[in-house]
């Protein structure tokens, strides 16, 4: 519960673009204007545990929801740029200033596009049992069009990285590339496989 307050909007959250900080320097002036894909995926499990009452943040319902409808709005339009994406799949990092954009020497990693992917699921579920309260809790009517199309943005989002994970995927090894970095070369160029025994993504 005390963790939480770093993902409140002007502390480890970006005000501007409501994106989560990659981290808080304690007594810097300032926090470092970047984020990544697995904090991204985080903040929108904290926001869909808040609209249905299990994290208490300071937020109503409907406050959760529309700070979720910004977040996916954000991925959807990096989602949909090719200079700020490819087939779908994200760069690890982005800058924050004075735009959102990849950071110089990001790449396309499956293992980071993977935990948001997890994380964007886990969000849709969340959002479907909202539909299902009962009572005092129960959705108003804008609450529910909301939430319907807050699933939709993130099923689309997740619908949209196939052409990504389908490249990934090496068939003549039997496991998905670790690292594609477009911007070697004229067609880019994959590194590595991710390693199923023994690396930070192995969950």
């Amino acid at each position: 519960q005390d963790q939480l307050g770093y993902f409140d909007v002007g502390v480890g959250v970006d005000p501007t673009t409501h994106l989560p900080f990659d981290h808080v320097t304690p007594f810097a002036p300032e926090p470092a204007f970047f984020t990544q894909l697995t904090a991204i995926g985080f903040y929108l499990q904290i926001l869909g545990e808040v609209s249905r009452g299990r994290l208490q943040n300071g937020m109503s319902r409907e406050q959760a929801l529309r700070e979720i409808e910004t977040v996916l709005a954000a991925l959807a339009n990096l989602q949909s740029d090719p200079s700020k994406s490819h087939n779908g799949l994200l760069y690890n990092f982005y800058d924050l200033r004075p735009a959102i954009q990849p950071q110089a020497g990001s790449v396309i990693a499956f293992g980071d596009n993977a935990n948001l992917s997890q994380s964007v699921a886990i969000l849709i579920g969340i959002l479907e049992s909202l539909k299902s309260l009962a009572g005092l809790s129960a959705l108003s009517a804008p609450e529910l069009a909301l939430v319907n199309d807050l699933i939709n943005g993130g099923e689309g989002f997740l619908g949209g990285q196939r052409a990504g994970y389908t490249q990934f995927y090496d068939s003549a090894v039997g496991r998905f590339h670790r690292v594609f970095d477009p911007r070697q070369g004229a067609s880019g160029a994959f590194s590595g496989h991710m390693d199923r025994l023994g690396n930070e993504f192995r969950s």
